[in-house]
């Protein structure tokens, strides 16, 4: 709630430190009540879309993504990629290193060591982006993982390891 009222009072960048509201560890109720399984210590992976949509009141989805990251807990495991594409579709992206800044955000991947899987899924998922690649490659590493996304069309054609459906938090779930 009190997010809520800092995008309220102050606009798109008034998320002060981030993303998240107090201190929270990943499986406290708010998982649990999301249906989310927290055995395993889940790790919870968000894609641009849910950020933007977060960051930008304007954002149609912005209503569901305020929601949404107010039931979950950071840290939020993402990638440079999600990084690049949430700034550049963000007219002011100082919320977004706010929140990396605080740890909300923790970039959790290293593409160059990763860069053949990538390159895989890119292939076998054509046309895969390359932000969509890293995520997909993060939740093969991060088992169990859920993807925080608005992608349904893609999201639900991705598979890890080639045959496993990602699990995803998404607008209508």
């Amino acid at each position: 709630m009190a997010r809520a009222n800092r995008l309220e009072e102050g606009g798109d960048a008034a998320l002060g430190s981030g993303l998240a509201e107090g201190e929270r560890a990943v499986g406290d109720e708010r998982e649990r009540s999301s249906g989310l399984s927290t055995e395993g210590a889940l790790k919870l992976i968000v894609d641009t879309g849910p950020l933007v949509a977060l960051l930008d009141r304007r954002d149609r989805l912005h209503s569901w993504a305020l929601e949404t990251f107010e039931r979950l807990s950071p840290p939020f495991l993402t990638c440079e990629a999600v990084l690049t594409e949430a700034s550049h579709f963000l007219d002011d992206s100082s919320a977004l290193r706010a929140a990396w800044l605080a740890g909300e955000l923790a970039v959790d991947f290293d593409c160059e060591k990763h860069r053949e899987r990538v390159c895989a899924l890119m292939r076998r998922y054509a046309p895969m982006d390359f932000a969509d690649a890293c995520l997909v490659a993060m939740a093969e590493i991060h088992h169990p993982a859920t993807v925080v996304t608005i992608d349904r069309k893609d999201f639900s054609r991705y598979r890890t390891h080639g045959r496993n459906r990602l699990r995803t938090v998404m607008p209508g779930q």
